[in-house]
Protein backbone atom coordinates (compact mmCIF):
# COMPACT_ATOMS: atom_id res chain seq x y z
CA UNK A 1 0.00 0.00 0.00
CA UNK A 2 1.03 3.69 -0.37
CA UNK A 3 1.58 6.12 2.41
CA UNK A 4 1.67 9.59 1.39
CA UNK A 5 1.10 12.55 3.51
CA UNK A 6 -0.73 15.87 2.97
CA UNK A 7 1.23 19.18 3.22
CA UNK A 8 -1.98 21.40 4.14
CA UNK A 9 -3.34 20.82 7.83
CA UNK A 10 -6.28 18.55 7.32
CA UNK A 11 -8.39 21.18 7.75
CA UNK A 12 -6.34 24.06 6.35
CA UNK A 13 -4.44 27.48 8.08
CA UNK A 14 -6.66 29.27 10.28
CA UNK A 15 -6.41 32.97 9.12
CA UNK A 16 -7.44 36.49 10.18
CA UNK A 17 -9.06 37.52 7.24
CA UNK A 18 -11.63 34.53 7.40
CA UNK A 19 -14.53 36.44 9.63
CA UNK A 20 -17.04 34.70 11.85
CA UNK A 21 -19.52 35.37 8.74
CA UNK A 22 -17.73 32.99 6.35
CA UNK A 23 -15.74 30.80 8.51
CA UNK A 24 -15.90 26.89 8.22
CA UNK A 25 -13.57 26.22 10.34
CA UNK A 26 -12.04 27.74 13.75
CA UNK A 27 -9.27 26.79 16.40
CA UNK A 28 -9.59 27.68 20.10
CA UNK A 29 -8.36 30.79 21.05
CA UNK A 30 -8.04 33.16 24.44
CA UNK A 31 -8.01 30.29 26.64
CA UNK A 32 -5.55 30.17 29.35
CA UNK A 33 -3.43 27.01 30.18
CA UNK A 34 -4.85 24.81 32.36
CA UNK A 35 -8.38 25.99 31.70
CA UNK A 36 -11.11 24.73 29.26
CA UNK A 37 -13.35 26.46 26.21
CA UNK A 38 -16.85 24.96 27.39
CA UNK A 39 -19.54 24.02 24.58
CA UNK A 40 -22.98 25.30 25.81
CA UNK A 41 -26.69 24.13 24.79
CA UNK A 42 -28.04 26.85 23.50
CA UNK A 43 -25.75 30.48 22.64
CA UNK A 44 -25.75 31.68 25.92
CA UNK A 45 -23.55 31.64 29.23
CA UNK A 46 -25.82 30.08 31.43
CA UNK A 47 -27.57 27.22 29.28
CA UNK A 48 -26.37 23.71 29.79
CA UNK A 49 -23.10 22.89 29.41
CA UNK A 50 -22.38 19.83 26.98
CA UNK A 51 -18.79 19.34 27.06
CA UNK A 52 -15.63 20.77 27.09
CA UNK A 53 -12.08 21.17 25.47
CA UNK A 54 -8.88 22.64 26.86
CA UNK A 55 -6.93 24.60 24.54
CA UNK A 56 -4.41 23.12 21.84
CA UNK A 57 -3.74 23.78 18.43
CA UNK A 58 -4.49 20.58 17.66
CA UNK A 59 -8.41 21.13 18.32
CA UNK A 60 -9.72 21.99 14.95
CA UNK A 61 -13.74 22.99 14.89
CA UNK A 62 -15.83 22.88 12.17
CA UNK A 63 -18.25 26.06 11.86
CA UNK A 64 -21.96 25.57 11.11
CA UNK A 65 -23.15 28.27 12.21
CA UNK A 66 -22.97 31.67 13.80
CA UNK A 67 -25.85 34.55 15.54
CA UNK A 68 -25.36 37.46 17.00
CA UNK A 69 -27.18 37.97 20.29
CA UNK A 70 -27.20 41.24 22.14
CA UNK A 71 -23.23 41.79 22.61
CA UNK A 72 -21.90 38.80 21.73
CA UNK A 73 -21.66 36.72 18.55
CA UNK A 74 -22.07 32.81 19.42
CA UNK A 75 -21.01 30.11 16.90
CA UNK A 76 -22.18 26.04 16.74
CA UNK A 77 -19.39 24.02 16.17
CA UNK A 78 -18.31 20.22 16.28
CA UNK A 79 -15.39 19.11 17.18
CA UNK A 80 -13.20 17.64 13.72
CA UNK A 81 -9.85 16.64 15.66
CA UNK A 82 -8.62 15.09 17.55
CA UNK A 83 -10.15 12.27 16.79
CA UNK A 84 -9.96 10.76 20.13
CA UNK A 85 -12.84 13.96 20.82
CA UNK A 86 -14.81 11.12 22.90
CA UNK A 87 -12.25 11.53 25.72
CA UNK A 88 -13.72 14.78 25.89
CA UNK A 89 -17.65 13.77 25.61
CA UNK A 90 -17.49 16.21 22.67
CA UNK A 91 -19.36 14.05 20.03
CA UNK A 92 -22.01 16.19 19.76
CA UNK A 93 -21.94 20.17 18.16
CA UNK A 94 -22.02 22.89 20.68
CA UNK A 95 -22.12 26.69 21.21
CA UNK A 96 -19.26 28.73 21.99
CA UNK A 97 -18.70 32.44 22.06
CA UNK A 98 -16.77 33.73 18.96
CA UNK A 99 -13.96 35.64 21.06
CA UNK A 100 -12.75 32.24 21.85
CA UNK A 101 -12.42 31.05 17.95
CA UNK A 102 -9.60 32.05 15.46
CA UNK A 103 -12.14 31.22 12.32
CA UNK A 104 -10.45 29.78 8.93
CA UNK A 105 -12.32 28.91 5.54
CA UNK A 106 -9.34 25.84 4.69
CA UNK A 107 -10.25 22.53 4.80
CA UNK A 108 -12.43 19.67 3.47
CA UNK A 109 -16.40 20.30 3.18
CA UNK A 110 -20.08 18.40 1.92
CA UNK A 111 -21.79 20.66 -0.66
CA UNK A 112 -25.17 20.45 -0.30
CA UNK A 113 -24.93 17.65 2.20
CA UNK A 114 -23.35 15.74 -0.40
CA UNK A 115 -19.75 13.68 0.20
CA UNK A 116 -17.64 14.59 -2.75
CA UNK A 117 -14.07 15.36 -3.16
CA UNK A 118 -14.29 19.01 -2.19
CA UNK A 119 -11.83 20.93 -0.26
CA UNK A 120 -12.21 24.77 -0.04
CA UNK A 121 -8.66 27.00 0.17
CA UNK A 122 -10.39 30.17 1.89
CA UNK A 123 -14.05 32.06 2.29
CA UNK A 124 -15.02 35.49 1.79
CA UNK A 125 -17.64 37.66 1.23
CA UNK A 126 -20.44 34.85 1.78
CA UNK A 127 -18.53 32.46 -0.80
CA UNK A 128 -15.60 29.64 -0.96
CA UNK A 129 -12.74 29.12 -3.14
CA UNK A 130 -13.32 25.09 -3.81
CA UNK A 131 -10.55 23.17 -5.64
CA UNK A 132 -12.10 22.37 -9.23
CA UNK A 133 -9.69 20.95 -11.25
CA UNK A 134 -5.98 19.35 -10.89
CA UNK A 135 -2.89 17.81 -11.94
CA UNK A 136 -1.67 14.68 -10.91
CA UNK A 137 2.25 14.57 -10.88
CA UNK A 138 2.45 12.22 -8.37
CA UNK A 139 2.69 12.58 -4.69
CA UNK A 140 2.15 16.32 -5.31
CA UNK A 141 -0.85 17.40 -7.15
CA UNK A 142 -1.27 20.86 -8.49
CA UNK A 143 -4.31 23.15 -8.58
CA UNK A 144 -5.77 24.01 -11.99
CA UNK A 145 -8.76 25.76 -10.94
CA UNK A 146 -11.14 26.84 -8.93
CA UNK A 147 -14.82 27.93 -8.55
CA UNK A 148 -16.55 30.16 -5.98
CA UNK A 149 -19.81 28.43 -4.20
CA UNK A 150 -21.84 30.39 -1.39
CA UNK A 151 -20.92 29.74 1.60
CA UNK A 152 -24.50 28.68 2.69
CA UNK A 153 -24.30 25.61 0.85
CA UNK A 154 -21.53 24.11 2.51
CA UNK A 155 -21.12 22.13 5.71
CA UNK A 156 -17.78 21.65 7.26
CA UNK A 157 -16.27 18.22 7.66
CA UNK A 158 -12.83 15.52 7.79
CA UNK A 159 -11.11 13.97 5.45
CA UNK A 160 -12.81 10.77 6.59
CA UNK A 161 -16.12 11.39 6.03
CA UNK A 162 -15.14 13.00 2.10
CA UNK A 163 -13.53 9.67 1.47
CA UNK A 164 -16.46 7.63 1.91
CA UNK A 165 -17.89 9.56 -1.08
CA UNK A 166 -14.89 11.01 -2.78
CA UNK A 167 -12.35 10.17 -4.98
CA UNK A 168 -9.28 11.96 -6.34
CA UNK A 169 -6.56 13.82 -4.64
CA UNK A 170 -8.90 13.78 -1.19
CA UNK A 171 -8.57 10.22 -1.12
CA UNK A 172 -4.58 9.93 -2.32
CA UNK A 173 -3.69 12.68 1.00
CA UNK A 174 -1.20 14.00 -1.80
CA UNK A 175 0.28 17.18 -1.42
CA UNK A 176 -1.63 20.55 -2.71
CA UNK A 177 0.00 23.51 -4.92
CA UNK A 178 -0.45 25.94 -7.20
CA UNK A 179 1.47 26.16 -10.58
CA UNK A 180 3.61 29.16 -9.55
CA UNK A 181 4.84 27.91 -6.58
CA UNK A 182 7.97 26.42 -5.15
CA UNK A 183 5.87 22.94 -5.26
CA UNK A 184 5.19 22.96 -8.47
CA UNK A 185 8.81 22.92 -9.21
CA UNK A 186 9.34 20.09 -7.31
CA UNK A 187 6.48 18.26 -8.87
CA UNK A 188 7.53 18.03 -12.12
CA UNK A 189 11.32 17.39 -10.90
CA UNK A 190 9.81 13.92 -9.11
CA UNK A 191 7.68 13.24 -12.24
CA UNK A 192 11.02 13.41 -14.74
CA UNK A 193 12.87 11.47 -12.82
CA UNK A 194 9.82 8.93 -12.72
CA UNK A 195 9.76 9.38 -16.01
CA UNK A 196 12.98 9.73 -16.98
CA UNK A 197 12.03 12.43 -18.64
CA UNK A 198 15.90 14.43 -18.63
CA UNK A 199 14.59 16.85 -21.35
CA UNK A 200 11.72 18.06 -18.98
CA UNK A 201 14.18 18.44 -16.04
CA UNK A 202 16.81 20.18 -18.19
CA UNK A 203 14.40 22.89 -18.25
CA UNK A 204 13.82 23.02 -14.51
CA UNK A 205 17.94 24.24 -14.28
CA UNK A 206 18.29 27.70 -13.45
CA UNK A 207 18.95 29.27 -16.85
CA UNK A 208 21.40 31.67 -15.41
CA UNK A 209 22.91 30.35 -12.38
CA UNK A 210 22.83 26.42 -13.36
CA UNK A 211 22.86 23.65 -10.66
CA UNK A 212 25.43 22.60 -7.78
CA UNK A 213 25.17 18.56 -7.56
CA UNK A 214 26.34 16.65 -4.55
CA UNK A 215 26.86 12.93 -4.00
CA UNK A 216 26.42 13.18 -0.42
CA UNK A 217 25.74 16.39 1.69
CA UNK A 218 26.92 15.37 5.18
CA UNK A 219 30.14 13.86 4.95
CA UNK A 220 32.39 16.27 2.61
CA UNK A 221 32.00 15.36 -0.52
CA UNK A 222 32.84 17.88 -3.21
CA UNK A 223 30.24 19.73 -4.84
CA UNK A 224 30.17 20.25 -8.65
CA UNK A 225 28.59 23.13 -10.28
CA UNK A 226 27.20 23.37 -13.82
CA UNK A 227 25.93 25.39 -15.88
CA UNK A 228 22.53 24.37 -17.77
CA UNK A 229 24.56 23.87 -20.97
CA UNK A 230 27.21 21.75 -19.44
CA UNK A 231 24.48 19.70 -17.40
CA UNK A 232 22.47 19.05 -20.12
CA UNK A 233 25.54 17.87 -22.27
CA UNK A 234 27.28 15.90 -19.45
CA UNK A 235 23.81 14.11 -18.26
CA UNK A 236 23.33 12.89 -22.20
CA UNK A 237 26.76 11.15 -22.30
CA UNK A 238 26.59 10.64 -18.49
CA UNK A 239 30.05 11.88 -17.77
CA UNK A 240 31.79 10.93 -14.76
CA UNK A 241 32.83 14.34 -12.57
CA UNK A 242 30.93 13.75 -9.57
CA UNK A 243 33.35 12.36 -6.37
CA UNK A 244 31.28 9.64 -5.36
CA UNK A 245 30.30 8.83 -1.08
CA UNK A 246 32.62 6.68 0.25
CA UNK A 247 31.11 3.95 2.52
CA UNK A 248 34.28 3.28 4.14
CA UNK A 249 37.57 5.07 4.98
CA UNK A 250 39.58 2.42 2.94
CA UNK A 251 37.49 2.71 -0.51
CA UNK A 252 38.94 4.35 -2.50
CA UNK A 253 38.02 7.62 -4.31
CA UNK A 254 36.06 6.98 -7.19
CA UNK A 255 34.09 9.29 -9.37
CA UNK A 256 30.07 9.05 -10.48
CA UNK A 257 28.61 9.71 -13.94
CA UNK A 258 25.67 12.79 -13.92
CA UNK A 259 22.63 10.86 -15.41
CA UNK A 260 24.11 7.87 -12.82
CA UNK A 261 23.94 10.68 -10.07
CA UNK A 262 20.05 11.96 -10.75
CA UNK A 263 19.12 7.93 -11.00
CA UNK A 264 20.81 7.43 -7.19
CA UNK A 265 18.71 10.87 -6.01
CA UNK A 266 15.71 8.52 -5.60
CA UNK A 267 14.03 5.14 -4.54
CA UNK A 268 11.00 3.50 -6.29
CA UNK A 269 8.13 6.08 -6.23
CA UNK A 270 6.04 3.16 -4.62
CA UNK A 271 8.05 3.64 -1.25
CA UNK A 272 6.68 6.42 1.13
CA UNK A 273 7.83 10.13 0.31
CA UNK A 274 8.07 12.81 2.32
CA UNK A 275 8.02 16.36 1.57
CA UNK A 276 9.13 19.28 4.19
CA UNK A 277 10.75 22.18 4.09
CA UNK A 278 14.30 22.06 5.78
CA UNK A 279 16.83 24.99 6.64
CA UNK A 280 19.51 22.84 5.63
CA UNK A 281 20.72 24.35 2.48
CA UNK A 282 24.48 23.13 2.02
CA UNK A 283 26.16 26.76 1.29
CA UNK A 284 22.43 28.34 -0.06
CA UNK A 285 21.77 31.52 2.28
CA UNK A 286 17.21 30.62 2.33
CA UNK A 287 15.27 34.14 1.45
CA UNK A 288 12.04 34.77 0.12
CA UNK A 289 13.45 33.81 -3.07
CA UNK A 290 15.54 30.93 -2.33
CA UNK A 291 14.04 27.55 -0.62
CA UNK A 292 15.37 24.51 0.15
CA UNK A 293 13.06 21.15 0.62
CA UNK A 294 14.10 17.60 1.36
CA UNK A 295 12.56 14.73 -0.04
CA UNK A 296 12.48 11.39 1.72
CA UNK A 297 12.26 7.86 1.21
CA UNK A 298 11.52 5.38 3.71
CA UNK A 299 12.19 1.51 3.14
CA UNK A 300 9.43 0.28 4.81
CA UNK A 301 11.18 -3.44 4.91
CA UNK A 302 13.66 -1.67 6.59
CA UNK A 303 13.39 1.16 8.43
CA UNK A 304 16.73 2.13 9.19
CA UNK A 305 17.48 2.78 5.55
CA UNK A 306 16.22 6.19 4.24
CA UNK A 307 17.23 8.14 1.13
CA UNK A 308 17.03 11.72 0.95
CA UNK A 309 17.45 14.40 -1.71
CA UNK A 310 17.86 17.86 -0.83
CA UNK A 311 16.02 20.38 -3.71
CA UNK A 312 17.40 23.86 -3.28
CA UNK A 313 15.38 26.57 -5.42
CA UNK A 314 15.69 29.77 -6.52
CA UNK A 315 12.96 32.50 -7.84
CA UNK A 316 13.86 33.87 -11.42
CA UNK A 317 11.34 35.53 -13.34
CA UNK A 318 8.40 34.88 -11.47
CA UNK A 319 9.20 31.13 -11.47
CA UNK A 320 10.88 28.40 -9.35
CA UNK A 321 14.23 26.76 -10.97
CA UNK A 322 16.38 24.31 -9.60
CA UNK A 323 20.01 25.34 -8.16
CA UNK A 324 21.08 22.38 -6.20
CA UNK A 325 20.66 18.52 -6.41
CA UNK A 326 22.02 17.26 -2.95
CA UNK A 327 21.95 13.50 -2.01
CA UNK A 328 21.84 11.69 1.43
CA UNK A 329 21.22 8.64 2.33
CA UNK A 330 21.51 7.05 5.74
CA UNK A 331 21.44 2.96 6.77
CA UNK A 332 21.84 2.78 10.71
Amino acid sequence: MRYIWILLLLFGILDAKTTYKDALFASIANVPKGDVLNFRKKPDYRSKKVGSLPYNDNHILGVQKCIKKDKSIWCKVQVLMPFDLYEYDMSEPGWVNAKYLNFGGEGYTLIDDKAGCFYSLDCENGYCEIIDDVIYYSPIIVIKSTKKIKRSRLFPTNQFDVEEGGDGYCTTHAYLTYDDSPMWTIAYLLEDLKTDNIKNLISLIHPQKGVVLTDHVSFGVTDVTLTKDEFEKYVKINKKILEKFQNGKDEEKSLIGVKDFLNSLHRSFDDPIYIDETKKCNGFVKTKDTKCFKISWKDIDVPQDYLNMIVVLQKYRNKWYIVGLLRERWTI
